[in-house]
C-alpha cells in the first residue's frame, strides 16, 4: 500500500501508470485518490507487479510526476526445461536442467532434486545443487527399477514448482 500526498492550487488530478500504461481499479488494484492525496493498494501481489510506477499529478497550471520503483518479491519460476536425464546406471543417473526465467526478487540460492521412489509413490529428496549448477548426479538407484525425477530452484522467498522428467528411466 503506497498513501502519497501531493500540492497543487487547484488539487492537481492523479493518474498513476505502470510500464506506460494506466492503472486503474481492478481486482488487483485499489485506487482512492482525494484532494491532496492518493492511496494506491495492490491486492494478492505477485512478480507481474513488480515495476516501475508513475504518479502523475496535473492541474491546469502545470504536470508533475514522480516515479515509484515497486519489487514484489516471490518463489522463483520453475527451472527451464525440459529436464534431461542421462549417463543412467544400474546406481546412478545425470539430471541436467537450465536456470528459471525468474528469479522471484531474490538470488537463487540453489536447486532441491528429488526422484519418485518406486516403493513408496512419494518425491524423496536425492540433495541439493548449488546456485550456479545446472545438473546434479543422483545416487541411490536400484537396479531395474523405474524413476522419474524433479528439479525446485530455491531462493529466500521459498521453493518453485519443479520441473519434472516427462519420461521414467529404468536403472540399468
Amino acid at each position: 500500500k503506497l498513501d502519497v500526498n501531493v500540492r497543487g492550487e487547484p488539487p492537481p488530478k492523479i493518474t498513476w501508470k505502470l510500464a506506460d500504461k494506466v492503472v486503474t481499479n481492478d481486482q488487483h488494484y485499489d485506487i482512492v485518490n482525494v484532494d491532496y492525496n492518493t492511496k494506491l493498494t495492490i491486492n494478492d501481489c505477485e512478480r507481474l507487479h513488480t515495476g516501475k510506477y508513475l504518479i502523475i499529478a496535473e492541474n491546469e497550471v502545470g504536470r508533475d510526476e514522480a516515479p515509484v520503483e515497486i519489487c514484489v518479491l516471490a518463489a522463483p519460476s520453475r527451472p527451464k526445461g525440459p529436464l534431461k536425464v542421462e549417463n543412467v546406471t544400474a546406481k546412478s543417473a545425470d539430471v541436467k536442467w537450465q536456470k528459471p526465467e525468474d528469479d522471484g526478487g531474490r538470488p537463487i540460492k540453489g536447486y532441491l532434486i528429488e526422484k519418485l521412489d518406486p516403493h513408496s509413490g512419494q518425491w524423496v529428496p536425492c540433495g541439493k545443487a548449488d546456485k550456479d549448477a545446472t545438473d546434479f548426479t543422483v545416487t541411490g538407484l536400484q537396479k531395474g527399477k523405474q524413476y522419474k525425477f524433479r528439479v525446485k530452484a530455491l531462493n529466500d522467498e521459498g521453493e518453485s514448482e519443479p520441473l519434472v522428467s516427462t519420461e521414467p528411466i529404468t536403472a540399468k
